[in-house]
């Protein structure tokens, strides 16, 4: 397991490489775009489980209506009520 330690010795070494080449990375953190990129997957989740309820419960919502309308059963004499 990588611990907090091994990992900024590790960072350091990665840094001290990017300095010997030549490359200054300045690490900027934009709260802005992190909060939208959140926000844009939670409501592409939510859509994607609102849609994925609406359509698959919407074939069994128009089973159970034409049944009802037409006063049929699925399975037919099958099905046994009184047991």
């Amino acid at each position: 397991m990588i611990t907090d330690q091994t990992y900024q010795a590790e960072e350091a070494k990665i840094n001290d490489l990017f300095k010997k080449a030549g490359w200054d990375v300045v690490l900027q953190v934009n709260h802005d775009r992190i909060e939208r990129i959140a926000d844009q997957a939670m409501f592409q989740n939510i859509m994607k489980d609102t849609t994925t309820f609406a359509f698959m419960s919407f074939g069994i919502a128009i089973n159970g209506l034409m049944g009802a309308a037409f006063g049929s059963v699925i399975g037919g004499d099958q099905i046994d009520y009184r047991v």
